[in-house]
């Protein structure tokens, strides 16, 4: 959080301050804060980094989640897939933004259709590429599927993620809230598997 309010605007690769304050927002729950900080964005911001493709209508949609306001959530959601869908239009096999489109059909309870993104991510190169990629890749999967309630797929991506090295971990699995619907089921597993 110090890092974040007096350090560098921009964190190259990882991508900018804004975004890290976002998501720190997001995890901490604090919805107010996350919307604030959205309202001294751009209209249209889209967090883009080499790994993520995120418009913020997908914290918006999170954040109105975290308040209980399923229809302010449904708009952003809304309007995140539609700008995810123009994108894809030109960059068909763009992964990033099937890993954001399958967020957003989730956000708005689209299961089948987010399934069908976790799916098209699971042939995608890069799950079979590099490690850093396949892990991001597979973290990818887990949360849409965790998202959607498809408990058992989300653990088995979700297992060997936390069982080795990869930005998932079981403290960044108790604090976001994306994590919710398998947060029960994952604490419960035996420590060896986690």
């Amino acid at each position: 959080r110090a890092t974040l309010a007096r350090g560098s605007e921009s964190y190259g690769y990882s991508g900018s301050a804004v975004q890290w304050r976002v998501r720190l927002a997001l995890w901490e729950r604090n919805a107010d804060a996350l919307l604030a900080l959205l309202a001294t964005q751009p209209k249209r911001v889209i967090f883009d980094s080499q790994e993520r493709y995120e418009p913020g209508l997908l914290y918006a949609g999170w954040a109105h989640q975290l308040q209980g306001n399923r229809a302010a959530a449904r708009d952003a959601f809304r309007g995140g897939l539609a700008l995810l869908d123009s994108a894809l239009r030109g960059l068909p096999i763009e992964r990033r933004l099937h890993v954001a489109r399958g967020l957003a059909l989730a956000g708005l309870d689209q299961r089948a259709d987010a399934q069908r993104e976790a799916e098209w991510l699971k042939g995608s190169v890069d799950y079979r590429d590099t490690y850093r990629r396949a892990t991001g890749v597979a973290e990818a999967r887990a949360l849409i599927l965790a998202s959607v309630g498809a408990v058992d797929d989300a653990l088995r991506e979700l297992e060997p993620l936390l069982s080795g090295p990869s930005w998932t971990s079981a403290h960044m699995v108790r604090i976001d809230p994306r994590w919710d619907p398998v947060r029960s089921e994952l604490l419960s597993l035996p420590t060896e598997r986690i």
